[in-house]
């Protein structure tokens, strides 16, 4: 038995619909969409992913993340995606930090400030 990927979009927008039918799309992905859902209803879903646009708050992603839930915020007008996760990873010594580090700066910023 495969595991399906539960995935809550949060809104209305022409874009979160777009998202929205391209992630139905893909096989073992379940795709729901609550307009204005409140905390204790994401959680009760328990998704492995929330979908929303930037306008929900600060206060919300730190909810959800408290929570044990992953957010991925979208910031149409700027073109960015912020992600919030409560995901714990190993980082024992220098070396697993510069890894994680290295994993999480874009590219753009690791060329002007690691170049050779």
């Amino acid at each position: 038995m495969s595991h399906i990927r539960r995935v809550v979009i949060c809104g209305r927008s022409l874009f979160l619909m777009a998202i929205e039918a391209g992630l139905a799309a893909l096989p073992d992905t379940e795709v729901l969409r609550i307009e204005q859902p409140t905390v204790s209803q994401l959680k009760a879903l328990a998704p492995t992913l929330i979908i929303a646009e930037r306008n929900r708050g600060e206060a919300m992603a730190r909810a959800l993340v408290n929570c044990g839930l992953s957010l991925i915020e979208l910031d149409i007008a700027r073109s960015e995606a912020s992600v919030f996760s409560a995901q714990h990873v190993p980082a024992g010594d220098v070396d697993d930090l510069t890894r994680l580090i290295e994993e999480l700066l874009p590219t753009e910023f690791k060329r002007k400030h690691y170049a050779s």
